[in-house]
């Protein structure tokens, strides 16, 4: 058994995923109408109230869970799954609502023998395992290059909470970035730049860095928020672009 934890956009996605690889799972949810709505939708079990109310009830516990809750919720439903006994767990990204809350997450999982793992699963697109194979066809990569641009016009009227708009680079950008890494290596050094801010994103606007990756690649990156542009990732072998 697996169960889902959150209702919203994201448990759609699992749902789907789960119902296609014809998984037993269970969702838990807070709001009544959003169970009745994916209960309505993907005739699945379900169960409102929460996951601190659910876990009172003596239950049998799930093999893994997958925790798709708010930015702003991800940590403490983690430390709830962690301390009653759940070792496998799937984490939304970026697996935290603050930074700082990575560390508590580390050692209380460490305290409870459990495994926590974020989904970053552009590393599992069809195209990043082709670009993988073609990287060691080639010999490694020499340098590479990426952008994360994010549309201001369109996320600053998205119906999203100030935690969520403020940390909009660690639960969104940080896909590519860590597609990036991932492809070719692991910053060895690194370099950053940041300036200006937005009224939704006031830490930051503009994003530019290099260095070298452990691979032995170089690299840098681009992004500005305030004007054009969107994702990409540039990978440079000695046979190919």
């Amino acid at each position: 058994m697996i169960w889902i934890v959150g209702a919203g956009l994201m448990a759609e996605e699992y749902i789907k995923v789960l119902k296609s690889l014809d998984e037993e799972f269970l969702v838990i949810g807070r709001s009544e109408e959003s169970i009745k709505r994916l209960i309505k939708m993907y005739n699945c079990n379900a169960f409102h109230g929460g996951i601190n109310k659910f876990l009172k009830e003596s239950r049998p516990l799930p093999t893994k869970v997958i925790n798709t809750v708010g930015i702003d919720s991800l940590t403490e439903v983690t430390i709830s799954l962690i301390k009653a006994g759940i070792n496998d767990i799937l984490i939304e990204k970026p697996g935290f609502g603050n930074a700082i809350e990575i560390n508590e997450l580390i050692s209380l999982s460490r305290e409870y023998d459990a495994q926590l793992f974020i989904a970053y699963n552009r590393r599992y697109y069809q195209s990043v395992i082709e670009a993988k194979k073609i990287i060691s066809e080639d010999g490694g990569v020499i340098s590479f290059c990426f952008e994360f641009t994010e549309w201001s016009h369109i996320i600053q009227d998205l119906q999203k909470s100030k935690i969520e708009h403020q940390n909009w680079f660690l639960g969104n950008s940080s896909h590519v970035i860590d597609t990036a890494f991932f492809l070719c290596g692991k910053p060895k050094e690194i370099s950053c730049n940041k300036t200006g801010g937005l009224e939704w994103h006031s830490t930051a606007s503009v994003f530019t860095g290099s260095g070298l990756s452990e691979s032995g690649a170089l690299f840098s990156y681009h992004s500005n928020w305030e004007s054009a542009g969107r994702w990409s990732i540039d990978i440079l072998t000695k046979k190919r672009r």
